[in-house]
């Protein structure tokens, strides 16, 4: 409100937006709504080309975009990209259905029922003393 000059006393004209909050991030009390069924393939290639372009193999990318289901043109958005999403949005959204993404990070880090067991060995070594004269 303090960047657009707006008092506490203001009335906002019908129609006018005013905004109370600069982020709706779910930590300081925004919702999340599940779009995945919605999203364009190509938003979807974007965000994909830019996961691979960082090389990060799971990772958050925040949209902002006027109609993630009808991209006009080129896709133009402003986004950000998190190297350690946060999961609660997707398992439990505010609205819209809830995705095991857990379980989908958990199947393509272990392929095909792989333990993710880290193969160890043992290494002996001996330390052959030779006696002194002295001892």
């Amino acid at each position: 409100m303090k960047r657009r000059c707006l008092t506490l006393r203001h009335t906002p004209r019908p129609g006018e937006v005013v905004y109370l909050r600069e982020c709706a991030n779910l930590s300081t009390g925004g919702t999340a709504r599940d779009v995945t069924d919605l999203i364009h393939p190509r938003v979807v290639a974007m965000c994909e080309r830019a996961a691979r372009v960082i090389g990060l193999d799971v990772c958050g990318i925040d949209l902002i975009l006027d109609d993630i289901a009808e991209p006009r043109g080129l896709i133009t958005a402003s986004f950000e990209v998190n190297a350690a999403p946060g999961l609660r949005m997707h398992v439990a959204p505010s609205e819209g259905r809830s995705r095991d993404v857990g379980a989908a990070i958990i199947q393509m880090l272990y392929p095909d029922g792989a333990t993710g067991r880290i193969r160890s060995f043992r290494s002996r070594a001996r330390t052959a003393r030779r006696r002194s004269p002295e001892w």
